[in-house]
């Protein structure tokens, strides 16, 4: 196998670690793997800039669930309901005179609590937060396409392409396994890993995640380059 990780400096231990456990070579990339894509999330209305800060993205990409889940498309949908239901009941009683002292009493013990488990048992306080939050909104298996579609079937708002052409497929993949450095003896699998960081009650949390990918996670520019890899056109296009 090959591994492609970002250049940051802290992806260099985990070079060192991956290639002493067995027939595994790395390569290092910035993290944005050439792609400068506008990304919007799945069930997110905002969109990301994934580049650096002085390339302007070019194109726009969407994350949506694959086929086939619709079952748990409205698992999602209900705990998504409950979820918000929380998060607004929550802020009106913090903003409400009287019901901001009562907050205080009611979940003072629970904020302790987490307090507490954040600052003393990290692992386990995450590992409890993932399950709650898996058990209120459940998982959705999403997929970025990557193939460009018509303005008159995305929305209009936006003013890039949705997409890319077969031609600009084999383009930014020849590309970028050039510029890595890759161009034979190639493994079975070959591996890109985004990275990004999780930062609480920081202002400058950017700064830990992806430098390439604009302060973002640079997972979805992995995902669309190997989407793009991974297509029958483009391989035989390189070749």
């Amino acid at each position: 196998a090959q591994l492609v990780l970002c250049i940051d400096a802290r992806s260099e231990s985990f070079r060192r670690h991956i290639e002493s456990q067995g027939p595994y070579e790395t390569y290092g990339f910035a993290g944005f793997f050439g792609l400068a894509i506008s990304y919007q999330a799945f069930d997110r209305a905002d969109r990301a800039a994934l580049c650096p800060v002085i390339v302007a993205p070019g194109f726009a990409v969407n994350e949506v669930p694959r086929p086939g889940e619709d079952e748990s498309l409205d698992s999602y949908a209900s705990g998504s309901r409950w979820n918000q239901l929380g998060h607004h009941l929550f802020h009106d009683l913090k903003r409400n005179p009287i019901g901001s002292f009562m907050l205080i009493d009611v979940l003072g013990l629970f904020f302790s609590l987490r307090l507490i488990g954040k600052t003393f048992f990290q692992r386990s306080y995450e590992s409890i937060k993932a399950w709650a939050r898996g058990w209120f909104t459940g998982p959705v298996a999403t997929q970025i396409p990557v193939d460009l579609v018509q303005d008159d079937q995305c929305d209009a708002t936006a003013a890039l392409p949705h997409g890319f052409t077969p031609i600009e497929h084999a383009t930014f993949v020849e590309n970028g396994l050039r510029a890595m450095g890759l161009t034979k003896n190639f493994g079975r699998f070959v591996v890109l890993c985004g990275h990004g960081s999780t930062s609480d009650n920081n202002p400058y949390f950017a700064a830990y995640n992806c430098g390439a990918c604009g302060g973002g996670h640079g997972d979805p520019n992995a995902r669309v380059f190997a989407a793009m890899g991974n297509q029958p056109h483009v391989r035989q296009t390189l070749k």
